[in-house]
């Protein structure tokens, strides 16, 4: 179990590498192509396309072993604890998990028909036939197991053959949209564009169906009309926004409670610095209560004495 483990821990990065790097020649690729394309190297373009074909399902087939191969990673010990106990004897020996078969019989099929030589790879078949047996890997390296079967996908990608015609054609028009490269449809579509018939303005400007006269102006005058009654209408909009709730524009918005009822002072008030005239009302209320004559008064009372 230690040396499966230790070689799915090297396997797995391994394969993600080859995927980064493949990925990363298919964009250089792309851009080359891109380049032929927009100078006019059609043919040239559609030989180098399967290049970049050929590279992105090379990098699908190595998504999907990576993941047979975290799946045996995660049951190792139950890989062999069915291979090396009960289960090592009979004739459906080989058959031991349904997960497990498929996993197997997937990297044994694989091997042989990897797009990029790996020699974990080949120690990790090697590993298997000694779970399984001879036969199990023949077979699967055939895909000619009666139980188990290799997944069409995974087929598909590992067959050797030319790509056909709609898919190099459908590869060329995606990197051309993609860099933005007038050919095929993209180019067609850049001439329909391009051929829209100029439309006067002056059609718009409300002078009748013979375009009107000096539509220029009348347009310009219309953005500046339209401005102004868009500006009008924000200031409307401002002018008719609803205050808070409790909102009163009369009264202050510091409000300062009136001091305690004392025995020296019952009934406390508030006095304002700011309110001379109530200052002096309330003054000449005071001097009227308490009966205090003013100066005047008091040299009219004398005034009368003397007579």
């Amino acid at each position: 179990q230690a040396k499966l483990t230790s070689t799915l821990h090297l396997l797995i990065p391994r394969l993600r590498l080859l995927q980064k790097k493949s990925t990363a020649s298919s964009v250089v690729q792309r851009r080359e192509l891109a380049q032929l394309l927009e100078n006019q190297r059609d043919a040239s373009a559609r030989i180098r396309v399967e290049n970049v074909i050929a590279t992105d399902i090379a990098v699908e087939v190595m998504e999907m072993v990576e993941l047979y191969c975290e799946l045996l990673l995660a049951r190792a010990g139950v890989l062999d604890g069915l291979a090396f106990g009960e289960n090592a004897a009979g004739d459906e020996a080989y058959y031991l998990d349904a997960a497990l078969d498929e996993a197997a019989t997937a990297i044994l099929y694989a091997w042989s028909r990897f797009p990029t030589e790996v020699r974990e790879l080949t120690l990790l078949r090697s590993l298997l036939a000694d779970r399984y047996g001879k036969d199990f890997m023949n077979l699967a390296s055939e895909n000619k197991l009666s139980g188990v079967k290799v997944p069409e996908r995974l087929v598909k990608g590992l067959r050797v053959r030319p790509p056909s015609t709609e898919l190099v054609e459908s590869y060329l028009k995606e990197i051309a949209r993609a860099y933005k490269v007038p050919w095929g449809e993209t180019e067609a579509e850049s001439q329909v564009e391009g051929d829209v018939p100029d439309v006067d303005v002056g059609d718009f400007t409300g002078d009748g169906g013979e375009g009107g006269d000096g539509g220029g102006g009348d347009l310009d005058d219309q953005v500046r009309v339209g401005e102004v009654v868009r500006r009008a209408s924000e200031t409307a909009e401002l002018t008719r926004a609803t205050p808070p709730r409790g909102f009163n524009p009369h009264s202050s918005p510091v409000s300062v409670a009136p001091p305690g009822p004392r025995s020296d002072n019952p009934n406390p008030r508030v006095k304002v610095p700011d309110d001379k005239d109530g200052n002096s009302s309330s003054a000449a209320a005071r001097r009227d209560k308490s009966g205090i004559p003013d100066v005047d008064e008091l040299s009219r009372r004398f005034a009368a004495l003397k007579r």
